[in-house]
């Protein structure tokens, strides 16, 4: 098959033969040439699915947010989970947008967390790690683009304010863990001094052991 049509009748043969609907999950590209007017370029990562079903869009559902501390630091970042299901074909593309109270709806960047897409019993789960902001509550909206069209999930999903931050207190872990620092320390240096005087014993015992020995060896030999 050709990469390059310069009409449709191609495809439409190919579904009077097979009686089958092809679904290109990829971005058709329509350019100009000084032959014809136009001709369609299917690029590299073009997929086909052949099938009998019927275009299926997809369900989608979302869970509440899950709000997990980083091990790295005190930050906490929340969990959004979108299930897409049931749809034909099985490629669906997943961004995310939020709004702020009753504000407009913003795109998020992907450089705005974290983003993990995983394919399970053919469900696509995409689930976003975002940092909650220190003074708004947003809601973030699921959004998927089908063959079928696009479409948002059901609900969105709120993201409340980052708590502050309590202030480090005499008290706190915080000085605690210093305090607790300062105590290593000085039992480590305490460990060290008393090695170092048990290192010098022994050498102070093995050279007057040797110099006994030694006295005792010229005794023998001038009797």
């Amino acid at each position: 098959m050709s990469d390059e049509w310069t009409s449709l009748e191609p495809v439409m043969e190919l579904q009077r033969l097979c009686s089958r609907r092809v679904f290109v999950a990829a971005c058709v590209t329509v350019e100009g040439a000084s032959e014809s007017d136009r001709f369609l370029v299917f690029g590299s990562g073009t997929k086909l699915f052949v099938t009998g079903e019927q275009v299926r869009r997809p369900q989608l559902s979302v869970y509440p947010s899950a709000r997990s501390r980083c091990r790295s630091g005190p930050r906490s970042r929340d969990l959004l989970l979108c299930v897409a299901s049931a749809m034909t074909p099985p490629l669906v593309r997943f961004s995310w947008k939020r709004r702020r109270e009753n504000g407009p709806l913003e795109e998020l960047r992907p450089d705005q967390g974290e983003r993990l897409e995983l394919v399970v019993s053919g469900r696509v789960v995409a689930i976003r790690a975002v940092e909650p902001d220190a003074q708004y509550t947003y809601k973030y909206r699921c959004h998927v683009e089908h063959e079928s069209g696009a479409a948002d999930a059901p609900q969105d999903q709120e993201v409340s304010a980052a708590p502050p931050l309590p202030p480090v207190s005499p008290g706190s872990p915080g000085s605690a863990a210093s305090s607790g620092e300062q105590d290593n320390w000085r039992r480590e240096r305490q460990l060290c001094l008393t090695y170092v005087v048990l290192l010098a014993k022994s050498v102070v015992y093995c050279c007057g052991l040797c110099v006994l020995r030694a006295s005792g060896k010229n005794e023998r030999m001038n009797e």
